[in-house]
C-alpha cells in the first residue's frame, strides 16, 4: 500500500494513527502489462495489488500543475475525484511526456512510465575491409619478393654470363695466347711444325709404313734392330711406302755398338740414292749423299756436345727444299745446303768400320713443313 504524504495524521517518520478505518479490500486481476515500445506516451500504473478488478486511468497531467496522486482504495480525501480515462486519440494533440509522481516505501514511482525505446537498426555485418587489407598486403608482398627474386634471378644470371663470357674471353685468350706461343717456338724450334704426319713407335712393323725387314733389319725387343758385319759398308733399312719432299724427321737411337749409326732420308731403296746423317762413336757427325754412280758424298762434319755410347740419343733432321739442319736431343748442331735429291722415303743406318756395328731405334716422327 502506498502512503500518502498530504493525508492529515500520516507521518513518514512515524507509525500509523491507530484504529485508522480501511474500507474493504477488493482483489481482482492484476493490471495488465506496460505499454510497448509501440506506444511510447501511453500512462502507466504502478501495480497495486488492492485495486478494483476494472482499472482506471488517472487523466493526463498538466505540465504546468502539481501532479496528481491517486486514491487510495477504501480511503477518501477531500478534493479528490474519480480518475477519468481519457484515450490519446480522443485529444486533439498528444500528450506530453509523462512526470514522474512522488515515490514510497515498497513501492515503484507513480506514473513511473517506461523509458522510450528509439529505433535500434539491426546489426550490421561486419564486413571483411581487415581480411581484404592482409590480403592485398599479402599480395603486394608476394608480387615484390617476386620481383626481387626475378631481380635477383636476373642479376646472378646477368652475373653468371658476365663471368661465364669473360672467363670464356680470358680461356679464349690464353688459348690464342698459347698457339701464338706455341707458333713462336715452333718457328725457331725443332721440329719447326705441329703437323705430324707420321708418328711409330717401331715396336712393331706398321703396313702402313713398310718397314724394310731381313737379316740387316728386324723387330725385337719392341724396337728396330739394324745390323751390318760386313767391313767398310753401311746398311740402310727405310719404311719403303713413305715419301715426303718438305718435312722435320727423328728417331731415338740406342745400345748402340760399332762404328756409326743415324738416319736415312729422301731415299729410293729401289735406286740406292739417299741422304745419310749419321753420328760416330767418337762424338763426331757427318752428312753425306750416297748414289750407285758417285757412291758416297761428304757434305758437311761436326761435333756433338756431351755425346755418350751409352746413352739413347734423339737424331733429328729439317729437309725444305735445299737447306737441311741437324739435331741431337732437340739441339742444332750443323746446317747444310745441297740439291742432289729433292724428296723420298725415310729410314735408319748403321755403318761398319771393323768387326760389327749395330744399334736399336724407336719413336720414328714425320712432320711436314
Amino acid at each position: 500500500m502506498a502512503y500518502d504524504p498530504n493525508a492529515p495524521g500520516n507521518n513518514p517518520g512515524g507509525m500509523p494513527p491507530p484504529n485508522t478505518p480501511y474500507g474493504p479490500t477488493n482483489y481482482g486481476a492484476p493490471p495488465p502489462p506496460p505499454p510497448g515500445p509501440s506506444d511510447p506516451y501511453q500512462s502507466q500504473q504502478p501495480y497495486n495489488p488492492y485495486a478494483p478488478s476494472t482499472p482506471s486511468y488517472p487523466p493526463v497531467p498538466n505540465p504546468n500543475s502539481s501532479p496528481a496522486y491517486p486514491s487510495q482504495p477504501g480511503i477518501s480525501g477531500a478534493g479528490y475525484n474519480d480518475p477519468t480515462y481519457v484515450s490519446p486519440s480522443a485529444q486533439g494533440y498528444q500528450a506530453p511526456p509523462v512526470q514522474p509522481g512522488p515515490s514510497y516505501p515498497g513501492y515503484p514511482p507513480v506514473n513511473q512510465g517506461y523509458p522510450q525505446q528509439g529505433f535500434v537498426p539491426p546489426p550490421q555485418k561486419k564486413g571483411s575491409s581487415g581480411g581484404k587489407i592482409a590480403l592485398i598486403i599479402l599480395a603486394v608482398v608476394v608480387v615484390l619478393a617476386g620481383i626481387g627474386i626475378f631481380s635477383a634471378s636476373a642479376y646472378n644470371t646477368s652475373q653468371g654470363n658476365a663471368h661465364a663470357t669473360a672467363t670464356a674471353q680470358a680461356q679464349g685468350a690464353k688459348a690464342t695466347a698459347n698457339v701464338q706461343a706455341t707458333a713462336t717456338y715452333m718457328a725457331s724450334h725443332f721440329p719447326f711444325s705441329s703437323k705430324l704426319i707420321l708418328n711409330d713407335s717401331l715396336s712393331g712393323n706398321n703396313p702402313a709404313h713398310g718397314w724394310m725387314s731381313d737379316k740387316y733389319c728386324s723387330f725385337s725387343n719392341s724396337m728396330y734392330h739394324a745390323s751390318e758385319t760386313k767391313t767398310s759398308t753401311f746398311v740402310t733399312c727405310s719404311a719403303k711406302s713413305t715419301n715426303y719432299t718438305d718435312f722435320s724427321f727423328e728417331a731415338t737411337m740406342q745400345n748402340f755398338i760399332g762404328n756409326a749409326g743415324g738416319l736415312v732420308f729422301r731415299g729410293d731403296e729401289d735406286q740406292q740414292n739417299y741422304y745419310l746423317f749419321l753420328v760416330f762413336y767418337d762424338g763426331s757427325f757427318g752428312f753425306y749423299s750416297y748414289s750407285t754412280s758417285s757412291h758416297t758424298k761428304k757434305i758437311i762434319t761436326g761435333n756433338v756436345d756431351n755425346f755418350s755410347i751409352t746413352k739413347p740419343i734423339r737424331l733429328g733432321v729439317t729437309a725444305q727444299g735445299n737447306s737441311f739442319k741437324f739435331f741431337a736431343d732437340g739441339q742444332q748442331i750443323g746446317q747444310a745446303t745441297d740439291s742432289t735429291y729433292s724428296h723420298g722415303q725415310v729410314g735408319v743406318a748403321v755403318d761398319n768400320d771393323a768387326l760389327i756395328t749395330e744399334a736399336n731405334f724407336s719413336n720414328a716422327k714425320v712432320w711436314q713443313l
